[in-house]
């Protein structure tokens, strides 16, 4: 069974108008210049950014992981950092 990895960033927000609210603006997580979408309809633009760095944000604490791992060696408080951190990964990464 291959892994299950989750769609290649970047992603980007798009305005989109909400046909359903005359005058309301919701907002598109795009991962292509085609507009194919990983998320088709965030309401506040916020969440929107957020999810949309979600990729950069996992590759990150994965980096911050592998640099921290010396360190959580010789001192317990980190170590139990990285546990939680690496708990966030794996959900993350659906292991």
């Amino acid at each position: 069974m291959s892994e299950k990895t989750h769609t290649p960033g970047p992603w980007t927000v798009r305005a989109v108008p909400n046909v359903g609210l005359v005058g309301h603006t919701g907002y598109a997580i795009d991962f292509n210049e085609d507009q194919e979408q990983v998320v088709d309809f965030v309401y506040e633009e916020a969440d929107a950014h957020l999810i949309a760095t979600s990729p950069k944000l996992l590759l990150a604490l994965e980096d911050a992981v592998t640099i921290l791992e010396p360190i959580g060696e010789q001192i317990p408080d980190v170590a139990r950092r990285i546990v939680g951190y690496q708990r966030v990964i794996d959900q993350a990464r659906m292991k």
